[in-house]
């Protein structure tokens, strides 16, 4: 997988794409690819998704102002390709601040 990239960050989603795997490297019919997001912050597991839909695709869930990795791969009847390097993206902050006494600016 080469080119993955966030094109669009919201604060609790976040749009992602990449290039498609040409025919002459998918050594077959192309029946998905797998897409794992973790949260940098703790490594832990936060999505492991299959699609069998072509890029862009959406992540949801997310959390507001926080550092996700993403990588993606190919897989079809034939096995999988290695996973993609890790891009980075931090969500945006969640927009509903309130400030107390404690925080006023």
């Amino acid at each position: 997988m080469s080119n993955v990239r966030p094109t669009v960050i919201r604060g609790r989603s976040a749009e992602v794409t990449w290039d498609r795997v040409s025919c002459s490297e998918r050594l077959g019919l192309q029946s998905r690819y797998n897409i794992i997001v973790n949260e940098s912050s703790s490594q832990e597991l936060v999505i492991n998704a299959s699609t069998s839909s072509a890029p862009p695709y959406w992540l949801y869930a997310l959390q507001p102002y926080t550092q996700y990795t993403v990588r993606v791969r190919y897989a079809n009847e034939y096995g999988a390709a290695p996973y993609s390097e890790q891009v980075q993206l931090t969500t945006e902050p969640d927009g509903n601040c309130t400030f107390s006494k404690y925080n006023r600016p």
